[in-house]
Order: C-alpha cells, then structure tokens, then sequence
C-alpha cells in the first residue's frame, strides 16, 4: 500500500487550540458527499467480514462493536460525565464493562444499568458499577421502576433488538428520560431486512413526532465509519408528549450519510 499524503491542514487543525466546531460539521458533511461511494463500498466489506465488529472484545469480553464507535462513546462520556449510563442489548457484557471502566478511569461517580431479556453475560463481566436487569427493554412497569434510580447526566445507548417498532418503543419510553443536554445512541441504523426497516427506520419515524427535540451530531461520525449512521442524538428540547410515533414511509438509503429529517447539527 502506497503511502498516503498528509495534509498540512491536518497538523494545522490538531495544533489550533479553538476549532470553529460548526465549520468541522461542513467539512465531515462535505467529505461524506465527496467519497459516498467509496465510503459505502468500505463500509459494505468492512461490515461483511464479521471478523472486524463481530470479534471485538473489551477485557477479553466480546462486545461485538465497530471499534471507532467504542473511542466516541469515550468522548462523549468524558464530555457529557454521565451519572446514569442505560444499556439495552447487554449480549456478553463487554461494552457495560467498558461503560463502567471508564466512568472509573474518569473520575465520574455513576453507574451502568444493562438490560437483556436473557443472561448470556460472560462471567467475568461483573463489575460493582454495573447492575444487570434480566428483563424486556421495552416493559413500561421496569422502565418507570429504574427512572426512579436514574442520577443525572444520563447517557442511553439502545443496542437490543433492531427491528423498526421494538426501536421505535425504547425511543418512546427511554427518550422521554432523557433531559435537555443527555445523549442518547440508536445503535445498529446501518443495516435493515427485506420485511423490516430496522433501527433507522424507526429513529426517522420517532424523529418526525418529536420535531425539534433533538439533533443528530454529526461530530460524532467523524470517523467516517460507524454502524449507527444517524443515530447519535443529543436531546435539545423538552419532550411536551410521550405518544407513540406513527408510521411513515420506509425507504432505504445509503449508510454513508446521515439524513434524519432537519434534525442534523
């Protein structure tokens, strides 16, 4: 492989001190745009292979993520300092073990809480900072239950079942937790099924109800690759309802770009 040129703008960024945040945005929209296809096509094999993501592991815990989104959920827990991190989707345990180190790591006093509908966790992903509820993400009962534990800031990550209304139901019960400021990751919008619009469809229909909520950060997709394309939301506004979002039209599109309805900061 040939060596790649640098440019000098590169070192000029990383040594300017203050960054002009939305002129970064433009330029990751801008490079987006530009390389589409050649980020799809990247985005395809790398996704395809299965031993990239699907070998990932934390403390030798398989977490079954894309490395680059692990390193920005590090940057926004280090910026956000979230005292409750909810988890759904916990599978073996790693990524709420990595939650948990790095709230430590940081100084943050605050606790994970992970949800499965069935423990597969591995042994070792037990951690004092981290509590595991063996239950329905989506059961109205729990989620009023562990509200009442929540300490705030809040960061949510939605990694459980990806088909479009099991999406579109956590966003209804986990998004309403949320308070102007938290995070909240819809996990998994790269990929969809023949019968199914998967998690980016559901996160565009519950978008389209809560008009003017959140935004889509694409700061956050800086990486150029990332399987939750749209999918990284910071809370912006009050929630003035908790209704169910209605259906809309699927209709698929590339992985590559973003395009939540005006929702894009």
């Amino acid at each position: 492989m040939a060596d790649v040129a640098v440019s000098p703008k590169f070192h000029t960024f990383m040594t300017a001190g203050a960054v002009d945040l939305e002129d970064v945005r433009r330029k990751v929209r801008e490079t987006m745009q530009v390389n589409a296809d050649v980020l799809q096509q990247f985005h395809e094999i790398w996704y395809n292979a299965t031993f990239t993501w699907g070998m990932t592991t934390f403390a030798g815990i398989g977490c079954a993520k894309c490395t680059t989104d692990l390193w920005m959920y590090q940057e926004i827990i280090n910026e956000h300092r979230p005292r409750t991190i909810i988890e759904t989707g916990t599978y073996k345990g790693g990524s709420s073990l990595y939650f948990a180190f790095l709230l430590e790591v940081l100084g943050i006093d605050g606790h994970v809480h992970t949800i499965d509908i069935r423990d597969q966790r591995d042994p070792r992903a037990q951690h004092p900072r981290v509590t595991f509820h063996e239950t329905s993400s989506i059961d109205p009962a729990f989620v009023k239950r562990l509200a009442e534990r929540i300490e705030y800031p809040l960061l949510v990550s939605l990694d459980s079942e990806h088909t479009s209304q099991h999406v579109r139901d956590e966003l209804g019960l986990y998004g309403a937790l949320c308070q102007v400021g938290d995070w909240l990751v819809i996990e998994d919008t790269n990929i969809s099924w023949a019968s199914d619009g998967g998690a980016r469809h559901g996160a565009e229909g519950y978008l389209r109800a809560h008009p003017g909520e959140w935004v889509q950060d694409l700061l956050r997709e800086r990486y150029l690759i990332t399987m939750h394309p749209g999918g990284w939301w910071r809370r912006v506004g009050a929630c003035p309802h908790h209704a169910r979002p209605k259906r809309g039209p699927y209709e698929r599109r590339r992985v590559g770009l973003p395009d939540l309805s005006k929702a894009e900061r």
